[in-house]
């Protein structure tokens, strides 16, 4: 109790974390230095402790024995319900023919749950590629899980998380023109012009 100008009380610091509030769109996560706050990143299945990882600026999820599962989740993303949004990421692993370990990619849209891709480690995707994906979220929060079920493989990468509106207008590509002239309308010429 303090009753005085010479009088203290006891104190003490403490430490803590709030929850994450949802974040607004685009996410862009490149991984350069750690995984995130806001992300989720826990082991929720078998005997093992360990959870993904930063390896040459890409998420990195090393050897799990068989039976343990891992999950990396976006933090919640604010959306707008019934309207297109895009989704992409770079992935890569380790490949061979005997391994049967699985990842798999799923979006989570209020209390449904949606399988976008399912990769495993026998699949021949050890180039890194991009993988692209739309979708039409049905509430205003949803987020992007990514879940490592291990069988007796090594090594998963992910990069180059990105979620964002689509455009309204798609962006035109590989268009090709032919067989152009020139011609004239009610005496004004009109000139058709392609750039490369």
């Amino acid at each position: 109790r303090v009753c005085g100008d010479n009088n203290a009380s006891i104190w003490r610091s403490i430490s803590f974390t709030t929850a994450c509030i949802p974040q607004d769109l685009p996410l862009i996560e490149t991984f350069d230095n750690e995984i995130p706050l806001c992300w989720t990143n826990e082991h929720v299945a078998g005997s093992s402790t360990y959870v993904w990882s930063i390896s040459n600026g890409q998420a990195y999820m090393s050897y799990q024995g068989t039976g343990n599962e891992v999950v990396l989740m976006t933090p919640h993303l604010n959306v707008t319900p019934n309207k297109l949004h895009e989704f992409s990421f770079d992935y890569t692993h380790t490949v061979s023919a005997s391994w049967n370990d699985i990842l798999q990619v799923t979006l989570i849209d209020g209390e449904n749950r949606t399988l976008l891709r399912e990769f495993t480690s026998n699949d021949n995707t050890a180039t890194k590629a991009t993988y692209e994906f739309t979708f039409l979220p049905t509430t205003d929060i949803v987020a992007i899980e990514f879940r490592t079920i291990w069988a007796n493989g090594y090594g998963m990468y992910i990069d180059n998380v990105r979620v964002d509106e689509a455009p309204d207008c798609l962006p035109l590509l590989n268009l090709t023109a032919t067989n152009i002239q020139r011609r004239a309308w009610a005496g004004i010429e009109r000139r058709l012009r392609v750039r490369s």
